[in-house]
């Protein structure tokens, strides 16, 4: 499995088909600039999607009670938290998500706070969004990365939002729950709300441990928004599908608004 070389080019692969981008010349080029795998799915999920594939009709559907049941079961066997199932709303995709967070929960020109170096999707949709990128730096120590909460407070100061990548893209770090539990002391003190991209929490070695963020301090659970998918999980980026975990129902009824006025609900 690991050792088969599939040919990607031909069907239209973002990581494959377009190299011409990259000059006249794409000899030796390896993409390792975009996250999905060049391995095939595992052989129950080729199943089921043949098995879909093969009813004739491609028609509009809903999310059937299995979507639900799926993730509520995955949370509690993979990462032991409950999830209940009107925490869970829907999106084709994680940035397309945060897209609608930033634009329906806070306002141009509003602070958005983010720990670089950090997945570049999140300073495009804060600047995009005509919002206020704030920076609180990851301290780097011989390779291995740290919070400065000391920055992360001043620059928290006056903003709305806090957007976490956990685990941490690209550095790798599996926040703890010290380190959890310190952020959602200035998360509270400066009323921000937390929005946790946990797309890679499925993919942590031993001895580490993902604590999914809405799980990791009772007092965030008014104040977050967890941003889940399997797409990095099962190497299915393209199936576009993601689980948004929002506990508090006030700003779940917001979430849905927004979807609908992106046509996307």
């Amino acid at each position: 499995m690991f050792d088969e070389i599939i040919d990607r080019k031909p069907f239209n692969s973002i990581k494959w088909s377009y190299l011409s981008s990259c000059g006249d010349s794409t000899d030796g080029i390896l993409p390792m600039w975009i996250a999905d795998l060049d391995f095939p799915v595992h052989e129950t999920l080729y199943t089921a999607i043949m098995r879909r594939a093969q009813h004739p009709i491609y028609g509009y559907a809903g999310l059937p009670d299995s979507y639900y049941t799926a993730f509520i079961q995955w949370m509690k066997n993979r990462h032991q938290v409950t999830v209940q199932k009107d925490w869970i709303a829907f999106s084709p995709g994680i940035v397309p998500a945060l897209s609608a967070i930033i634009r329906k929960f806070t306002k141009p020109g509003d602070g958005i706070v983010i720990m670089p170096p950090v997945y570049h999707p999140f300073k495009m949709v804060i600047e995009k969004n005509g919002r206020t990128l704030r920076e609180a730096p990851l301290i780097n120590k011989n390779g291995y990365y740290t919070i400065d909460f000391d920055k992360l407070e001043q620059v928290s100061r006056g903003a709305r939002m806090l957007i976490l990548c956990s685990p941490h893209n690209p550095v790798g770090r599996v926040w703890n729950e010290l380190e959890l539990k310190s952020l959602a002391d200035i998360a509270c003190r400066n009323d921000l709300l937390v929005i946790a991209d946990e797309i890679h929490g499925d993919i942590v070695f031993e001895p580490q441990k993902q604590i999914p963020a809405f799980n990791a301090d009772p007092r965030l659970l008014d104040r977050i928004i967890s941003c889940w998918a399997p797409s990095k999980t099962f190497n299915i980026p393209g199936l576009q599908t993601s689980y948004i975990i929002i506990p508090d129902k006030a700003f779940m009824n917001m979430y849905k608004e927004e979807l609908e006025a992106s046509g996307l609900g």
